[in-house]
Parts: structure tokens; C-alpha cells; sequence
């Protein structure tokens, strides 16, 4: 039963330094790999700090990608990211023969 506690303890705790960890890097998706999605240039301008004009011109020198979809230009999260320097990996599929702490200690790796 101690033996029980003790991994408990530990999950929860690795549980709390995910989640640090993600705030850190400015991602609270939950994970990496789920963050792309699709934002004005207003937003994205927003997100990483700067001027919409500012953005179009990064823009124009393709060091951020713009995406239309039905003729609106819209900006992916992952590539603002990617020009923050925050390098976006997607993590291993989860193997069910190890338990839920082993496949997180194993993302950590």
C-alpha cells in the first residue's frame, strides 16, 4: 500500500512539472503536438508581440507562413512558435502494455 502512495505521489508530482514546464515555454494546450491551430493576424500579431504590419512583413520574408482558408489569411500557432524558438515535437504514441506513469516518465526522457 506504501508502495501505491509513493507512485502516486510521484505521478501527481510529474503531473505539476508538465504542467510548469508547459507555462515555461508558453504552451498550455496540454500538449506539444495539439497546438496547431489557426489564428487571425491580429491575434498572432498579439501572441508573439508585435505589429500586425510587423507580422505581414515577416510574413513577406516567409519567416512565418500564412495560411488562407475560404480567402482569409490566417497564421498557424505552431509556426509562430517554431519563430519564437520553441521547437515543436510530437511525442511517441503511447505503448498500453506500460501504465500511465511509465509513458509519462518516458515523454520526459
Amino acid at each position: 500500500m506504501q508502495v501505491l502512495d509513493t507512485l502516486n505521489d510521484i505521478e501527481h508530482c510529474l503531473d505539476a512539472l508538465k504542467h510548469k514546464v508547459e507555462i515555461i515555454r508558453g504552451d498550455l494546450t496540454g500538449d506539444l503536438y495539439s497546438v496547431d491551430i489557426l489564428m487571425t493576424r491580429k491575434e498572432a500579431a498579439a501572441y508573439i508581440g508585435r505589429t500586425v504590419q510587423s507580422l505581414d512583413r515577416l510574413c513577406r520574408e516567409l519567416k512565418i507562413k500564412k495560411t488562407y482558408i475560404n480567402g482569409q489569411p490566417r497564421i498557424r500557432k505552431s509556426d509562430l512558435l517554431s519563430f519564437k524558438g520553441i521547437e515543436i515535437v510530437k511525442t511517441p504514441k503511447t505503448d498500453s502494455s506500460r501504465s500511465e506513469l511509465e509513458n509519462l516518465i518516458s515523454r520526459f526522457k
